[in-house]
Order: C-alpha cells, then structure tokens, then sequence
C-alpha cells in the first residue's frame, strides 16, 4: 500500500507538470501542441499549478520518509516501519477450520462429534517440495505429498568427561560444557557454535591497538614478566592515575606474551570513571554473547556466575579489564582458576587496571608512575621535534604524564604559529582551581582554546557516547553531512582530541578527556544532543532488527550491529526513560525503542529487563495517548510474562490489550492479541479456547490480508489442534502455512512449517518421511539462525530416531536440543526435551533413567504452570509404573493425567489415560474394567485416527471375549 501511494503520487506530479508545460509554456515559445484542442488547458492552468505542487510536496515528504526509516505516526495510533521490511503481497485464501458439522454430514468414516478436516482451495493440497500439486484421480485436500529429496544433518556432539556420572547428572554435564554440547575426545575451540563467524569474538572483544608512540616502560614490563612466570599469581594488575598509561602498557605486555594463551585474547572497558560504569552482569554478558551469541542470560546473579566460569571453561587465554572500580568487581569477573600445563602457568592471565588500589588473592599489583625523564623527553621530540631546549620545561609543565605530553606535543606540531617558549607559561596559566586531571587537564584546557566556538561544541558533544562510536554516530549528533563530519574527526583525532582504534576505524575519548567534556556540555546543549544520540541509536535498532528480520546470511549482520552498538542502544534507551517525564521528544523516543527491536532484544534482554523496557514505553504511550502503541505495548508486555511461565498474569494483559483493540477497532491489534491469547490458554490448559482464539486471529488475519499475521496464526492454530491429537488437520494447517511463507520469502515461517508437517507425519507414524522434514528443517534453522527452530527439530529428530531404533543418534540429538532450551532459557521447551529423553531411554530399557527424566519432567511443568507437559509427565510415569509392576501407582497416576487432560481438552492425552487405566486393570485380573476403559479409549482415539488407535482395538477384542 504504501508503494502504491507512491507510484500515485509520481504519477500525478507527472501528468500535471506534463499539462502545465503543454498548456502554460510551450504556447510562449510558440509551440502548440495540441492546436485548439490545448486553448482549454489555458482556464485550468491555476488548477493544474496547485496539483503539481501538492503531489510534488507530498511526493518528497514520502520520499524522505523513507530514505530516513524509523516510524510514523497514522491517525490516532502509530505504525512501525522498519528498514527493508516489505510486506508480501502474494496471498492464500484463508483456510478455514469449520465447526462440527451437522448429523450426518460428516465424511465417510468420520465418527460422530469429530472435528473434520478444513476445507482448503483445490490449490492449497499441495507438496511443499513438488510442484505437483493433486496426482490424478484425487480430490482436492487429499493429495498426497511425494518425499522430499533426503538430506543428512550430521549431529557432531560428544560427552564431557565426569567423575562416575550418574543418568541425569551426564546429561546436565553434556549441556552445560563450554559449548553446550557433548565431546568426543577432540579439545573444541572457544568459538565453536559460531556458525563460520566465530572471528566476531576478536573483532567485538579484542585488543586495542598499541599506540605507536609508546614508549619505555622496560622496568614495568619486566617486573609484569616476573611476577607472571610466578605460579601463585595470576592476576597482575596495573594502578596509577588517569593518563599515565596503564591501559597502552597493558596491552603492550599481553601482546608480548600472547603466544603462551593462544586461545583468546580479550580486552574489556569497565568504564569505572565514567557516569553509568559497566556492572558485573553486563561484562558477564558481553563475553558469553562473544561465545553463544544466542544465550538468554539467566536472571539470577549465581546462575550468570555459573555460566560465565562454564563458558571460560578451560581454555588458556588473556583477560584484559580495563578501569576497575573495586575488588569485588575484579572477583567477580575472574576466570576459572585452574592450574596449567605449559611450565606451571595458570590457563588464564587476567591483567586489569585501575586507579586506585585493588587488592585480591593471587595478585601482584605495579603501581604506574610517570614517564622517565628520557622516556618523556623521547616521546616529546618524536611527537614535536621543534620543542628544542624548551622541552625539559614542557615535560615538566606535562608531569611527564603520557597523554598530557601527548596532547601538547601533537598541538605544538599541528600549530606552527605557537611559540614553545611561551608555552610552559600558557600552560601554567590554565590552572584555575582545583583540578581532577592535573597535568591532562591544564593540557586539555589549552587544546580547549586553540578550537573555534563551533568546533569546541562538536568536542564537547562527542561527551554523549559511553565508549566507541563510529562515524554516521558522530555525523548524527553533530547534524552534519557524513564527509563533513569525517572532516571534523580527522581534525580532532590528529589533534590526539578523539582516538581511533586503527583496527576497528572506530572512535572514543579517552576516559580523562569524556571527564572533562561532560563537566562542560550542560543545559540545552545537553538536552539536543543526548536527543539527537537516542534517536540515533534507536533507529540503529530498526536497522538491527530489519537484518535479522530477513534471516539467511544478514540474520548475523543484525546480531553483530546490534552488539557492536548494545552499550550505546542502552544509553540511549536509559536517557529516554528516565527524560519521558518532562521531555516530548524523550517520551516518543521511550515509546519506540521496544518496537524497534522486538525480536533482537529478546536476545539480548532477560525478560525481566524487557518488562522495564516495555513498562516505561507503556507509560510513555499513554502520555502520548497512542492507543495503538499502547496495543501493542501491552502485546509484548504479555509476551514477556509468558516468557517467565506466568501464564495467568500474561493472560490478564493480553485481556487487556484485546479489550481496548476492539473499542478502537484495532483489528491488528485485536488479532496479535487473540494470538497471545491462544498461546497462553494452551498452556494453563484450556486447548479448546486456544483454539477458538487462534481460529478468531487467522479469520481477522486473512480480513486485513497481512500474510504475515496468517502465518502466525495458521502455525499456532496447527499447534493446538496437533496438541489435542488432531494431527491431520494440524498437518493441513502446516501445510498452508508453509505454502504461504514460500510465495512471501518468510524463510522462519517455513522452518516452523516443516517441523509442524515433521511433527505430524511422526505422530501419524510415518517416520521416514518425519525425519527428513525435520532434518530440512533443522538446516534451514541453522541457516538463519534461528536457535528455537533448532531446538524443535532436534526434540522431535530425537523421537523419530528413537522410533527407527537409532538410539543414540537420538540421544545425541536430543541431549543437543536440551543444551539449545537451556542456553535460551526455554523452559517449557526443556520440559518437553526432558520427557523425549525419557521415552528415548525407556526405549533403550533403561527404566530407572527413564523414571529420573520423566520425574524432572513433572517437577519442572508443575513448576511453570504447563498443564499439557504434566499431563503427559504422570502418563509417561504411569507406563514405567506399568512396566515395573507397580498396578496401583500406574493406575493412580493415570487417573490424575485423566483429571488434567480432560481439563484442557487433550483428546490424544485422555485416549491414552484411559487405556493406561485398561492396562492396569487388566494387570489385576479385572478384564471387564479393563475392556470398559479401552473401549472409552478407543472412543476418544476414533476422534483423532492415530496409529495407537490399532493396538487399543486389538487390546479391547481379546478383554472383550
């Protein structure tokens, strides 16, 4: 719609400019195109003025609307528009799933009261892999999908060695290794899982660039080198004031003994001076993320902890943090400490500095003090050759601090017309009450004068950003032209200003200088430019999200944009909020950034984090009064509840977001939130209302013709008619909803439609066919990187291997999809891979294992309110009860799956309740119990036809002589 918009627009500015120069100049000219049938056009050459004017304007506007991105507002509500998200406009004609039918209408073998197949277009039955649509001689909806083209995934996972592993503590130590996977023998490297990008760790983590201006500091190098080769330290910290150079003297000694830890190399900036320093939790984070770039960090400090010393592991490599603020900190960032095997040196070095002392075990502390004399005098000449005797009173006017020298001797070779003799006394003059950064800032405030009026202001705004930052950051908050603003960096960087970090061609101010900037941008200065920062940095986010939106190859372009920028997105973000109250702009700015990236920063936030986010985008939009973001706001807000298990409390926000969508007619809002509703009934345990709310979401989906929403809502309505056992129609559903991801180019709508039709084909018992959907499926989720997908696919690759007998390819498979839920915290997902594991090793007769599985299964579900899981968890525990011997607890427990999925309206669950109970009576001798309780089963299961529906039949026969 709105390319058509303008594609209308061009057009009309067209055709009027077009009259305007038939009818108004050409005539002037002499030129009369159209004779006397052009005398007419003279009346309407007012009219015809003010077309072209209007439609130009309005043209442009689009036109830069667009090149600039972001959002707009329409109407009462607001409508995100995101950078390179195009709208499909290929659409299937809705796939209505109808009520039950009336007496008799129903197809030849349908049971009374059985849900029927949907009624589907003769052009929707179709082979998601075959152009052949119905073979010849059959009807529409029963064509049969010929077998894709099989493909192998190889599952390259192995076990990490423990002390006399029981069951389940084997299958926590293959999850929660490095990797998250199981080894086979082979040490793996520390950026294994990346997907070939596992380079990104030393781009986003690695060391600075040495400055080529250091110089000296032999003694301390030396005196690093002996307290390293010491076997009881290994932490060597670097103290001293700021612009001494514990940073560059840091890196020189870690680049110099590089070769010793050749697995990583990291750097990390606490920004401990700075006004919003770096917590625990968010250093943790960085380095995991550099690891498992799609690791849900948990919420609790112990569990991050846990995590971090796991994903450290055992490699042997290099910690640099820079500009600590305390031995707590310190303590809490360390690596494992574990001895070594190269000359009794610890696997990992950790070197940090800091201004003021820190103190913890296994540490040997250099204090950094000003530069030799020689080693000042040196660094002066190199950097300024005509200081010529007046050098020793420059050093000294300096402290023959680094960076002071640095400053200076690059302005006194940048400026020619500055006399060095006068120099030591300009330098003196500048100290004018008490200072923070001595020596630095009597420099500073001389750099400081010699800069115009406007180019003190682009200094003092480079004061907003926490940490690096690029150029089109810099050209943003400047408002300037990016090969202006390119100009102004080069200016400031050769003036040691502003650094650049040669590797990266990224930019930052040192510590010392952001200090004295921040000190200096107040008033509305700040308030424009901390704006111009936010609004930069949120319309990144766009940026961010539309890449990872598109999957394939760019998905990992998203993610690595994303945390190159996460520090300053989060400032951005933080100065939003927390100005909302008092500032417009801030509260539009608040009310965005959520929408900005939906998907990434569920990635990136725990849930609890993005509660806050979204609670104080809710609040902003109310102020606004944009109802429609308010929808939308409370939409995610459920989201984020339900991500934490508290279905009930997402199910109330949901309510709320629907309730105001139908008062203001918000059909779009009205259908995401049906959606959020199903989702959340099927899991307190109410199928047959998720149902109703999915089928409600696909009608109003296919209304507005948004092939996107009937994707969403045709995979979710599949799921909770697979969940009630309804398989076929569930595989119908699938089926549709794969055909549509194809024509719009959705590929994470088609990996979550081939595992639904994998899922399907293996509860339909087709288990060749099963596996390779789900094996298409899981290469296409590695491919663009979706780690959910992965995990679905290997839960039921699992189950299908189990089926085929292949133990422990599908042992393999599922012991990686456990690794998967974990590292994402996916809790209900681990549920469901707990109960899989315990039907593999029941399979394999490993009862007693099987049994601890299941039991965690039960524990687990109960825990996050997931009635279906416990349902299934006391019937997978009443067959083991069954297979022991055990007829009363397998019938008691039977007995309370029957009161659970009879709750929610699990068909398949309730068929197999009864004939757990069947099973059970007739283990005691009483056959007519137990023909009563299979023939029920037999009942429930003609519902759905699935292949269990033979043995219980075959079962009720012999009970029934």
């Amino acid at each position: 719609m709105n390319k058509r918009l303008t594609h209308i627009l061009a057009a009309a500015a067209m055709w009027s400019f077009c009259m305007l120069l038939i009818g108004g100049v050409l005539p002037r000219f002499g030129l009369q195109l159209l004779g006397e049938l052009g005398r007419p056009l003279n009346d309407w050459l007012p009219l015809l003025l003010a077309v072209f004017l209007i439609t130009a304007g309005a043209l442009a506007v689009r036109l830069r609307m667009q090149s600039r991105g972001g959002y707009r507002e329409s109407g009462e509500g607001d409508e995100l528009l995101l950078a390179g998200h195009r709208r499909g406009e290929d659409r299937v004609p809705l796939l209505r799933v109808n009520s039950l039918p009336a007496e008799g209408s129903g197809g030849a073998g349908m049971a009374p009261g059985r849900v029927p197949a949907p009624t589907v277009n003769p052009d929707l039955s179709f082979d998601p892999f075959s152009t052949n649509v119905e073979a010849p001689g059959q009807s529409p909806g029963q064509a049969e999908r010929p077998r894709p083209k099989r493909t192998t995934v190889q599952l390259s996972v192995g076990r990490v060695p423990a002390q006399n592993p029981g069951p389940v503590e084997e299958a926590e130590a293959a999850v929660t290794d490095g990797e998250g996977s199981r080894r086979r023998g082979k040490e793996t490297s520390p950026v294994d899982g990346l997907g070939g990008e596992g380079d990104q760790l030393h781009r986003r983590l690695q060391l600075p660039t040495l400055a080529s201006d250091f110089f000296g500091r032999s003694v301390e190098l030396a005196e690093l080198e002996s307290a390293r080769t010491l076997s009881h330290f290994r932490i060597l910290g670097l103290q001293g004031a700021g612009g001494i150079g514990k940073t560059s003297l840091a890196v020189a000694f870690a680049r110099q003994v590089a070769m010793d830890y050749p697995d990583a190399l990291l750097h990390l900036d606490l920004r401990g001076q700075g006004d919003r320093p770096l917590s625990v939790g968010e250093a943790q984070g960085q380095i995991i993320r550099a690891y498992r770039p799609f690791a849900r960090l948990p919420e609790h400090e112990q569990e991050l902890q846990r995590l971090y010393q796991s994903v450290l592991g055992e490699m042997r490599g290099i910690l640099l943090l820079d500009n600590v603020t305390s031995s707590q900190q310190l303590q809490s960032l360390l690596p494992p400490a574990s001895g070594g095997d190269q000359g009794g040196l610890s696997r990992w070095l950790t070197i940090f500095t800091a201004r003021q002392p820190i103190s913890v075990p296994g540490q040997s502390l250099v204090h950094i003090d000003p530069l030799p004399s020689n080693d000042a005098r040196r660094l002066l000449q190199t950097l300024a050759p005509r200081v010529g005797t007046a050098g020793d009173r420059i050093i000294g006017g300096c402290g023959q601090v680094p960076l002071a020298l640095r400053l200076v001797g690059t302005l006194i070779q940048r400026h020619p017309e500055i006399s060095v003799e006068t120099l030591p006394a300009r330098l003196a003059s500048r100290q004018t009450g008490p200072l923070v950064g001595g020596p630095v800032e009597n420099a500073l405030r001389l750099c400081l004068d010699l800069l115009s009026e406007n180019q003190q202001r682009q200094w003092r705004a480079l004061a907003v950003f926490p940490g690096f930052f690029d150029l089109t950051a810099a050209a943003a908050v400047w408002k300037l032209h990016p090969d202006l603003a390119a100009e102004v960096l080069a200016h400031l960087t050769q003036h040691a200003l502003v650094e650049q970090d040669q590797a990266t061609g990224r930019y930052r101010l040192h510590d010392v200088v952001l200090t004295f900037l921040e000190s200096r941008l107040v008033g509305e200065e700040q308030r424009e430019v901390r704006h111009r920062f936010a609004a930069h940095y949120q319309s990144l986010l766009h940026e961010a999200e539309a890449l990872y939106e598109e999957a394939g190859p760019r998905f990992q372009a998203g993610i690595e944009l994303l945390d190159r920028e996460w520090h300053n997105i989060l400032a951005g973000q933080v100065w939003a909020a927390s100005h909302a109250s008092q500032d417009r702009s801030a509260c539009e700015l608040c009310s965005a950034f959520p929408d900005a990236g939906k998907h990434l920063l569920q990635l990136r936030l725990n849930p609890r984090e993005r509660i806050r986010w979204i609670e104080a985008a809710l609040e902003a939009a109310r102020v606004l009064n944009r109802r429609k973001a308010v929808i939308r706001h409370l939409i995610a807000l459920g989201d984020a509840y339900s991500d934490l298990c508290e279905s009930q409390h997402a199910i109330d926000i949901y309510q709320q977001s629907l309730d105001l969508a139908l008062s203001t007619q918000d059909r779009r809002g009205e259908a995401l939130a049906r959606i959020g509703l199903g989702n959340a009934f099927s899991v307190v345990g109410s199928l047959v209302r998720a149902r109703e709310f999915h089928d409600q979401s696909l009608e109003l989906a296919n209304q507005l013709k948004d092939p996107r929403l009937e994707m969403a809502a045709l995979g979710n309505l599949g799921v909770s008619h697979a969940a009630r056992g309804e398989v076929q129609t569930a595989q119908l559903l699938f089926d549709q909803q794969y055909k549509l991801a194809c024509r719009v180019g959705d590929r994470r709508q088609e990996a979550l439609a081939l595992g639904g039709i994998g899922m399907a084909d293996l509860a339909m018992g087709k288990i060749d066919l099963a596996i390779e959907f789900l094996e298409r499926q899981l290469l296409l989720a590695k491919e663009i990187g979706d780690r959910h997908a992965q995990a679905m696919a290997l839960t039921y690759l699992g189950k299908a291997r189990g089926e085929r007998q292949d133990y422990r390819r599908g042992l393999d498979a599922l012991e990686e999809a456990l690794g998967i839920c974990l590292e994402l915290a996916d809790r209900r997902g681990e549920s469901q891979v707990l109960g899989a594991l315990g039907t593999a090793h029941f399979q394999r007769h490993e009862i007693e294992i099987a049994r601890q599985f299941f039991d965690r299964q039960l524990a687990l579900s109960r825990e996050i309110g997931d009635r279906l899981g416990e349902g299934r968890a006391l019937l997978s525990l009443s067959e083991i009860a069954l297979e022991t011997g055990n007829r009363v607890v397998a019938a008691d427990l039977a007995r309370q799956a029957l009161v659970i999925t009879s709750s929610h309206g699990d068909v398949l669950g309730q068929g197999t309740a009864h004939y757990r109970l069947a099973l059970a009576h007739a283990a005691s001798g009483d056959l007519r119990k137990a023909a009563s309780s299979a023939e029920r089963a037999s009942q429930l299961l003609q519902e759905i036809q699935l292949p269990m529906l033979g043995e219980v039949e075959g079962k009720l026969a012999e009970w029934s002589r």
